[in-house]
């Protein structure tokens, strides 16, 4: 089964056209995880049609880290059943998710309560609100456009590790919230301003 006193994380793929989680994972390493995914010839037929059709679109889905299980002896079985939980929500919620283990049966044979087990030892679990609809994820092409900036600024942004950014085939994808951020660690104040004619 699963390794002891790993990080395991719940993950979505996003369809970048709707920005609504198409598919619920679980790793130990999630960019991995996403990369198989990509060129997985055994996924269940409605993955590999969905990624198809991106494919021909010259698009890939985003990634996102819907919760973090940190290590310890019970780590698995707790990313398992947290898991199921978030397939349950996000199907709950109207997402149209392609996943087929998971949602019909359990991955791991049921334990002593492994989500008992993670409450009692953090006290509070904070469950992410579910992300589906208010990821906002953007282009190198839509930001340079919104500043009046040439793409390759925006890339080189990236390169230098000043703008995060999620490598997506041969380009980036941005998260407005990290947009946001890096503008507003660069906003000059009126003082500045003047100190700087």
């Amino acid at each position: 089964m699963g390794q002891a006193n790993k990080l395991y994380q719940i993950y979505g793929l996003i369809d970048p056209r709707d920005n609504r989680i198409r598919y619920i994972g679980m790793s130990g390493d999630v960019h991995v995880r996403f990369y198989g995914h990509l060129n997985d010839s055994k996924a269940n037929e409605g993955k590999r049609r969905w990624l198809a059709e991106l494919q021909r679109k010259g698009i890939q889905p985003a990634l996102q880290v819907l919760e973090t299980i940190e290590a310890s002896e019970d780590a698995y079985a707790i990313a398992c059943e947290r898991e199921r939980y978030w397939i349950a929500e996000m199907i709950r919620l109207g997402s149209p998710l392609l996943n087929i283990i998971g949602s019909t049966r359990s991955y791991f044979p049921p334990t002593e309560n492994a989500y008992s087990i993670h409450k009692s030892r953090s006290q509070k679990i904070e469950t992410p609100a579910p992300i589906a609809r208010s990821v906002e994820w953007l282009s190198v092409e839509a930001i340079a456009k919104e500043l009046g900036l040439h793409p390759d600024t925006v890339r080189s942004w990236i390169r230098e590790r000043k703008l995060q950014a999620t490598k997506l085939g041969r380009d980036y994808r941005i998260r407005r919230v990290d947009l946001d951020k890096f503008l507003k660690d660069r906003t000059i104040t009126p003082e500045e301003q003047d100190d700087n004619i």
